[in-house]
């Protein structure tokens, strides 16, 4: 997961981090 992980905080924390670390995966899955 990358570090934008840990830049967000709060309400949207959560399901902010799985988006991101579902990005990060996909991304790191393509190249």
């Amino acid at each position: 997961m990358g570090p934008h992980n840990v830049s967000l905080e709060g309400p949207m924390g959560v399901s902010y981090f799985f988006l991101a670390g579902f990005a990060d995966f996909f991304l790191a899955a393509a190249f």
